[in-house]
């Protein structure tokens, strides 16, 4: 998704900041956590799912990133390396544990 589409989407962004990233998303709900990497120094990367965001801003220290996952669906976002990754995942609830 190209930014100037991502501004003119509806809905009002809920923004969270987690770790050295801030977070958008226009629906659902979101939680995140740091989880240890590969390799031999194994750094601490951050992974916030999403039930339903429809879109996705995330912004690092090395840039702005859009995503517009398709309606109803869950997507996990990864950053790594300060770039951000999406991906979807089956639909969950909020207690589920992942």
């Amino acid at each position: 998704m190209e930014q100037a589409a991502y501004d003119q989407a509806w809905g009002s962004p809920q923004v969270t900041r987690y770790a050295d990233a801030s977070f958008e998303y226009r629906v659902g709900h979101m939680m995140c956590t740091e989880r240890s990497g590969v390799g031999a120094e194994k750094p601490l990367h951050t992974v916030c799912q999403f039930t339903g965001p429809v879109f996705l801003g995330v912004t690092t220290p090395r840039g702005r990133y859009v995503f517009q996952p398709p309606r109803s669906s869950a997507a996990r976002v990864g950053v790594i390396d300060g770039e951000a990754r999406c991906v979807l995942i089956p639909r969950f609830k909020m207690n589920d544990r992942r």
